[in-house]
C-alpha cells in the first residue's frame, strides 16, 4: 500500500504532501512509540507500577516544489490552525495530534525549497469509527455533516455492540438529535450496566452532544439554535463522559420518549503504534 500522510486542522480543512499540494514530506523518523516505565524493585526482580506513554518527537524532511510560495502556503495553513492532526494511512489509516515544534527555512535548490520539520507527537495513534443508534428506519437516509472512516447503523430496540480493538480504553462523542426526556446511554458487559450516562433535562427537539475525548471535552445542548452548556443537567450518579475497556460490549440508547430520536456514537480507539 502507497504511504499517504496529510494535516487535518479543528475546522477539518486537510493539508496534503503530495504533488497536488506541491509539498512532499519525506526521511520520517519517531512514527514508533516509547514508554515511560516506574518499577518497584524487589531483591533482584522488577515489578511494573505504571506505564506511560511520553510527548515523543517526529522529524523529517519538507520539499516544497514550487519554492518559497509553497512554504508561504504551508505557514499560512499553520497559522488558521489552532489543533492540528497528522493522518497517516499504511495498511489502515490512523491520526495522532501534533504541534509543529520547529521549521528550518533553507535556500532555493533548482527552484525547490527543503526545510526539516520537527513535530511534537502529543497522543498515542487514534482510529475513529461511528455507529447510529437508530429507533425509526426513516432516518436511514439522512445526510449528517460530518465523515468517519467507518459507520454501522444494525439496531434492535436500541441496542447494538461495539467493538474496541485499541491498546487502551476509548473515549466516546454521544450524539443525540431530537426529543428526550431524561435521555440514557448504558455500556452493557454480560447482561450487565458497566457504565451510564443520564441527562435530567426534557426537551422536544434538540442536539445534544457529550464527548469523553480528554482534548476535545464537552457537554453541551442546542435548542431553537441556541447552544448552552449542560454540565448541571447531568445525573451526578453516573459516568456520563463514557469510555469503552477494549473488548466488546452492547450500546443500549434510552431517549425517553417514543417519537424519533437518533444517537450517534463516535469511538476514538487507541493504539500503542501504527
Amino acid at each position: 500500500m502507497i504511504r499517504k500522510l496529510y494535516l487535518k486542522n479543528e475546522k477539518g480543512v486537510r493539508f496534503d504532501f503530495d504533488y497536488v499540494s506541491g509539498v512532499l514530506l519525506s526521511n520520517l523518523d519517531g512514527l514508533g512509540f516509547q514508554h515511560d516505565t516506574t518499577y518497584l524493585k524487589y531483591g533482584e526482580f522488577y515489578d511494573l507500577v505504571k506505564r506511560e506513554q511520553p510527548i515523543t518527537k517526529i522529524t523529517g524532511l519538507l520539499t516544497f516544489l514550487s519554492g518559497y510560495k509553497g512554504y508561504s502556503t504551508f505557514l499560512s495553513y499553520l497559522r488558521s490552525s489552532e489543533k492540528l492532526e497528522l493522518h497517516y494511512t499504511s495498511e489502515g489509516t490512523k491520526y495522532c495530534y501534533i504541534e509543529i515544534e520547529r521549521l528550518d527555512k533553507k535556500e532555493l535548490v533548482m527552484g525547490s525549497l527543503q526545510s526539516q520539520i520537527t513535530i511534537e507527537k502529543l497522543t498515542p495513534w487514534l482510529r475513529t469509527s461511528s455507529l447510529i443508534l437508530d429507533l425509526d428506519e426513516d432516518y436511514s437516509g439522512k445526510i449528517y455533516p460530518h465523515s468517519y472512516p467507518h459507520t454501522y447503523s444494525i439496531t434492535f430496540q436500541g441496542k447494538t455492540q461495539l467493538s474496541n480493538h485499541g491498546d487502551y480504553k476509548a473515549p466516546l462523542r454521544i450524539e443525540i438529535i431530537g426529543a428526550v426526556d431524561e435521555p440514557e446511554v448504558n455500556i452493557i458487559k454480560g447482561g450487565v450496566v458497566v457504565s451510564s450516562l443520564r441527562l435530567e433535562l426534557a426537551s422536544s427537539n434538540c442536539e445534544i452532544v457529550i464527548d469523553a475525548n480528554p482534548i476535545e471535552q464537552i457537554m453541551k445542548i442546542k435548542e431553537n439554535g441556541v447552544s448552552r452548556d449542560i454540565y448541571q443537567d447531568q445525573d451526578f450518579t453516573k459516568d456520563n463522559f463514557l469510555f469503552l475497556d477494549v473488548g466488546t460490549f452492547d450500546i443500549e440508547f434510552k431517549p425517553g420518549v417514543s417519537t424519533n430520536t437518533l444517537c450517534r456514537i463516535t469511538m476514538t480507539e487507541v493504539f500503542v503504534g501504527h
